[in-house]
């Protein structure tokens, strides 16, 4: 009953922002929660419900770095650096933190629906006990973890799957405050 009603506060906040997506030049914030999860594998022990909140914070062009905004490559023009931080209870319940960075390449950059990918890599804690070694490299309940997505923009609210390694997917629905 929260997400609904957090979906439908979404909704209405991105209907009352008049201002579109490419008028926007300065410091973005994108709230996520998740929405729905799936594991490939059933596994009785499996919580299908993360509680996620994610805080992204995208700088303004001026914050990104000088070989980015000036590369030979057209594609890297169009891709984006952020910092990100994340709560949630893993696939067993533990309430578990990541700390990232990332980039993000969109493809129709200006549009009203902007597709994109992104990917982002940091460390991940809070996997213990008989699930630590669930996460390779895990060493004092951390990990190096590298997580892709693909996702979606319609103006200021934010679709994405994101692929949390061999394990399963889940999508995300947030929205940016510009």
């Amino acid at each position: 009953m929260l997400k609904q009603h957090l979906l439908l506060g979404i909704f209405l906040l991105n209907y009352l922002n008049t201002v579109s997506a490419q008028e926007h030049h300065g410091h973005q914030f994108l709230v996520q929660t998740s929405a729905w999860t799936m594991h490939y594998q059933h596994d009785p022990e499996h919580n299908n419900h993360q509680e996620l909140i994610n805080l992204v914070w995208y700088p303004s062009s001026d914050y990104q770095p000088h070989a980015i905004k000036n590369s030979q490559y057209g594609w890297v023009n169009h891709s984006q650096w952020f910092l990100g931080a994340a709560t949630f209870k893993n696939s067993f319940s533990q309430q578990t933190y990541y700390g990232y960075f990332g980039g993000r390449y969109r493809f129709n950059e200006g549009q009203f629906v902007e597709p994109y990918l992104r990917v982002t890599g940091g460390l991940l804690h809070g996997y213990r006990g008989k699930y630590q070694h669930k996460v390779p490299l895990n060493q004092y309940e951390t990990a190096p973890v590298i997580v892709p997505s693909i996702g979606v923009d319609i103006q200021n609210v934010s679709f994405e799957l994101v692929a949390f390694a061999a394990s399963g997917v889940m999508l995300n629905v947030g929205y940016y405050f510009r």
